[in-house]
């Protein structure tokens, strides 16, 4: 199971304590996180609980490792192969050996953990306040040989289709095409990225819709089989609906994941854009 190396504009929308995307993350979970869009700016301490736990889930520590304990969950939901938990927002997260010895107290202690309200006040070994652009060089520095910054790489690797039928050709699976998209948005493109031999992947997929001011909707998609599923967790409220039979999840109102009979990942990503009833009538409306 791919743990979480995402891009999801999704995460950028979702509360995650390890948490959603910014402009750091990507590959849709290198793809499905290879797919967030990163329309929404986030605080320092946004863009570090998003740093953290991508780094948390890339080496594979895991949710339990990351927020300390298991007693940290509040829920499970598995939609299939995906898997999402729910997180204490207030639970203390420990920093990945690669962070451990990177960030102190204003007195000069070193960190192993640490809680949201800490995430705006991080020094270095010398007493200096880290701001976010220091706090992003050290992640870098830390995992320069990870996948955990893998934008520019997504970046320089994404492919545009023009049209739904362009798409369809360049994929092993059958694309799941909305046909209920909210008033004022419109079809804009298809996009995926290259595999490593730089041909375009027939495993992923996204449909990206935009409204007059240049905002977008994405549903990305994607193969399911034990190695693109993937698991994320998030300190936002995660809700459980039917989506046509099927089982979904729904975060903080915003997002949806869900996965259909034929083995395709779904997940709507709205930016808050939308209403819930219009996310769940979208999702509806995928057959």
């Amino acid at each position: 199971m791919i743990t979480m190396k995402n891009e999801y504009d999704y995460l950028n929308d979702v509360k995650m304590d390890f948490s959603i995307y910014d402009d750091v993350i990507s590959e849709e979970e290198v793809y499905k996180m290879k797919n967030l869009e990163n329309n929404n700016k986030r605080l320092p301490a946004k863009k570090f609980a998003v740093l953290l736990c991508a780094a948390v889930l890339v080496l594979g520590t895991g949710v339990t490792a990351a927020t300390g304990g298991i007693d940290r969950i509040i829920k499970n939901i598995t939609t299939g192969h995906n898997i999402f938990t729910q997180m204490d927002p207030n639970a203390p997260h420990e920093l990945p050996d690669a962070l451990k010895g990177k960030f102190f107290t204003a007195d000069g202690e070193p960190l192993d953990a640490v809680r949201h309200e800490d995430m705006d006040s991080l020094y270095n070994s010398e007493g200096k306040l880290l701001s976010k652009d220091e706090l992003e060089a050290v992640f870098k520095e830390a995992f320069k040989d990870s996948d955990v910054y893998i934008k520019d790489k997504v970046e320089e690797s994404e492919v545009s289709f023009a049209t739904i039928d362009e798409a369809k050709s360049n994929i092993d699976f059958a694309l799941k095409v909305p046909a209920a998209v909210p008033e004022g948005f419109e079809f804009s493109r298809c996009y995926s990225f290259t595999d490593e031999d730089g041909s375009p992947s027939s495993l992923y997929m996204n449909i990206e819709y935009v409204n007059a001011k240049g905002e977008k909707l994405v549903v990305h998609e994607r193969l399911l089989n034990d190695e693109t599923a993937y698991r994320m967790s998030t300190d936002g409220e995660m809700e459980e609906v039917d989506i046509n039979g099927r089982k979904a999840v729904i975060i903080d109102g915003r997002n949806i994941d869900f996965e259909t009979e034929d083995d395709v990942s779904v997940a709507i990503s709205t930016h808050g854009l939308i209403s819930r009833d219009e996310l769940i009538n979208m999702a509806k409306s995928i057959a």
